[in-house]
């Protein structure tokens, strides 16, 4: 009969319910543990035996149900006992302390948790990424105006070294004005240049322009602290101004300023022909004259084939009255010939050295002739100032040189010189 079936099967349903605290209270002996189910927890194996007597439930009402003609009925029936069964179950496994749910409960707002904590940072990790893309866009635009200023930079630069190059070309052959010109193009777009700033002092020394000449050099010098040559050319241009100064005491204040450069140049390069050269001229116009024969000498010891030096070791020397006077001027009238033969780029200068080497020697028309082509080659007055030093030294010597008025008379006429 059907509902006996049905009976049946509820009956062993409603056992097994009943049954269940029992299982779950009463503790087998424990057996000896195999490798598989050493680590389990005994609550677990309770929970499991309740959960496999709920399968041979279900399995028999299957079984029952396939007997029966009405199937419908028997499955309904069968949902409904096994819903109770489950939640009577569910309710056990709760009483006895299951704790695999309330486990993954706590996993589960565990892992809650870290997801919000893991959102928030990665909001911040984003709002960071915004800002450094920012950075990096605002860094590219700097980028790109540093590379235009950069190639603007390069064109004037290479435009301003061909200046500087024709410049120094002007200079070279005496167009002073020519030079000044192109150079002060070039500081107007590099003003603090110290090549340029050099190049346009030293041109404005030549041209008596020594206010102008000072503030050039010193910008050279500020720029560039080891820069030799600007320190040796603003001695110069103090040295210089030094002699249009009125009082002795104002030439005192720009003679002590030449030194001072002058022996700058000199610690920064020793063997500084150039330097020694000029601080023995400064000696000189103090009429510190061992000290001045000291420093042309050592120029001398430089540059050996230097006329300028050996010169004024000659004149210093015919100066003093020294027995080896002589000796120097043959040589030095070797050493300008050597000079001008070989195309020396200011050849005013060998040839005022050999105008005045010949004379000494007392080959007076020759030495006329070599002083006329001299002064014609003379680019400025102030070059023929620096000329006509050395001149008015020898004439106060105690052993006078024949014709050398004539030298000194003639090269004032010339530049207009007292």
């Amino acid at each position: 009969m059907p509902w006996r079936r049905t009976g049946s099967i509820f009956a062993l349903a409603l056992l097994l319910l009943l049954q269940a605290p029992a299982l779950v209270r009463t503790q087998p002996p424990t057996p000896t543990p195999s490798p598989a189910t050493e680590a389990v927890p005994t609550a677990t194996l309770d929970a499991q035996t309740v959960l496999n007597q709920a399968n041979n439930v279900a399995a028999l009402a299957q079984k029952a149900a396939e007997q029966n003609s009405t199937t419908i009925e028997t499955i309904r029936f069968f949902v409904w006992a096994f819903g109770i069964i489950l939640a009577i179950t569910t309710a056990i496994l709760g009483f006895v302390g299951f704790s695999t749910q309330r486990s993954f409960q706590d996993t589960l707002k565990e892992y809650r948790e870290q997801l919000g904590q893991a959102q928030t940072a990665t909001q911040e990790n984003v709002e960071a990424l915004k800002s450094e893309r920012k950075k990096v866009e605002e860094l590219r635009e700097e980028l790109i105006q540093l590379s235009e200023s950069v190639r603007q930079e390069f064109a004037d630069t290479k435009e301003a070294l061909v200046l500087l190059d024709v410049g120094n070309q002007q200079f070279r052959d005496g167009k002073i004005e020519e030079a000044i010109a192109i150079y002060e193009r070039v500081r107007s777009r590099q003003p603090n240049d110290a090549a340029i700033n050099y190049a346009l002092g030293r041109a404005y020394s030549n041209v008596g322009r020594y206010d102008d000449a000072i503030t050039a050099l010193q910008r050279a010098v500020n720029a560039r602290p080891d820069f030799v040559e600007a320190h040796m050319e603003l001695g110069l241009a103090h040295r210089r101004r030094a002699e249009q100064q009125p009082s002795a005491e104002d030439r005192a204040v720009e003679y002590r300023l030449a030194e001072h450069y002058l022996n700058r140049a000199i610690e920064l390069r020793p063997a500084y022909e150039d330097a020694l050269s000029t601080l023995g001229g400064l000696y000189r116009r103090e009429e510190r004259y061992p000290e001045a024969l000291q420093a042309y000498q050592r120029a001398a010891m430089v540059d050996p084939y230097s006329s300028y030096a050996l010169g004024n070791v000659a004149n210093l020397s015919w100066y003093l009255g020294h027995e080896r006077a002589r000796y120097y001027f043959e040589r030095v009238a070797e050493l300008a010939q050597q000079r001008i033969s070989d195309g020396h780029e200011q050849v005013f200068w060998p040839l005022h050295d050999l105008a005045l080497a010949q004379l000494v020697l007392g080959r007076r028309e020759e030495a006329m002739k070599t002083f006329e082509e001299a002064i014609a080659k003379t680019p400025h007055a102030e070059n023929a100032k620096s000329v006509l030093s050395p001149l008015l030294l020898l004439k106060r010597a105690k052993k006078p040189i024949e014709g050398l008025d004539t030298f000194i008379e003639r090269l004032q006429k010339q530049f207009s010189l007292t």
